[in-house]
């Protein structure tokens, strides 16, 4: 397992990284997951589509191009918040956060 961590360890906290999909939208969506590579590590990066909601009926190709980034999860390394480049790259949570903050209003307490 540690040997798995070490050939990611570059890319985890690194931010965003380039990379292409291992397999198409259709072959992972039976299953849950798939893997992307990149020329930032070796080897086959595993994700799950539940940490990359943005996949959610969106329709790629094998070696499709993809962001990502990669987080260690119990000793294993993942891609998670999967974006292929026609999406914005802005954190979903944090554009969402932004729009709060902008929304004008009246804060009303209750008794």
């Amino acid at each position: 397992m540690q040997e798995e961590v070490s050939a990611f360890e570059n890319c985890i906290g690194a931010g965003r990284v380039e990379g292409w999909f291992c397999t198409s939208s259709f072959d992972n969506e039976k299953k849950g997951w798939g893997h992307v590579e990149s020329y930032s590590f070796e080897g086959h990066l595993f994700f799950h589509l539940q940490r990359s909601p943005s996949l959610r009926g969106v329709r790629y190709s094998k070696r499709d191009p993809v962001s990502f980034e990669v987080v260690e999860f119990n000793g294993r390394c993942e891609a998670v918040k999967l974006l292929l480049p026609t999406m914005p790259q802005d954190d979903p949570d944090e554009v969402q956060m932004r729009k709060c903050m902008q929304c004008p209003g009246k804060v009303e307490r209750t008794p």
